[in-house]
């Protein structure tokens, strides 16, 4: 019978292939078989020793919330105490009943018999000041006239003199003849000027051909 190469790679493969999970399942199974551990041997003392730590104590946790917590209840506290003295305030109270008894007036004490004293009036003083005042009116209108006419006696006297000085300057007296110092004319040291005309036209021609 004829068979192709292909098969027989095909059948080789699949034996393999058969040979591999036949390995792989009894490896499973060895794998999944218990084996206890031997016991140690010698003598506990050579383990080594094991240190020792102290037991752990707990603390509480800090939380934000719990800090939130408690600044909500303080300000929950306050705004109800607040509420509460509001309350407590505006709280409607009742005024007392009034006294519907009738009220005698105490009589009053008999004053003591009145005793006379001899009179003040103000009258007396206010006519002594007036007399005062009246004093110190007078001599000041005294002072004051007599200013007064002592300063028209010297105005009367100052015109007086103002008018004699005006008549003595109305009468014409003569100016005395000035004399005065004579005017000594001497002659003088300076030569005197000689005339040099221009040098223009005809003379400035000449000395411009004598120039070499």
């Amino acid at each position: 019978m004829f068979s192709l190469p292909s098969e027989e790679i095909s059948k080789k493969k699949s034996q393999e292939i058969e040979i591999m999970i036949r390995q792989e399942k009894e490896k499973m199974e060895k794998m999944r078989e218990f084996k206890a551990q031997p016991l140690p041997t010698g003598s506990p003392d050579c383990l080594p020793t094991r240190p020792y730590y102290p037991p752990t104590h707990p603390k509480p946790f800090t939380l934000l919330t719990n800090d939130r917590g408690e600044k909500y209840q303080r300000k929950f506290y306050e705004k109800v105490r607040k509420e509460q003295e509001y309350v407590k305030e505006n709280r409607f109270h009742a005024q007392p009943l009034p006294n519907f008894e009738p009220k005698i007036p105490r009589k009053p004490e008999c004053p003591p018999p009145t005793e006379p004293i001899g009179f003040f009036f103000f009258t007396d003083t206010r006519m002594e000041e007036r007399h005062i005042y009246d004093e110190h009116r007078r001599f000041r209108e005294k002072e004051a006239e007599e200013q007064r006419i002592a300063k028209i006696r010297e105005e009367e006297v100052r015109n007086m003199k103002e008018i004699r000085r005006l008549r003595a300057d109305l009468v014409h007296h003569a100016q005395p003849i000035r004399y005065y110092t004579p005017i000594n004319i001497q002659p003088s040291d300076k030569k005197p000027t000689r005339p040099i005309s221009p040098m223009i036209g005809e003379k400035r021609r000449k000395y411009m051909r004598q120039i070499p």
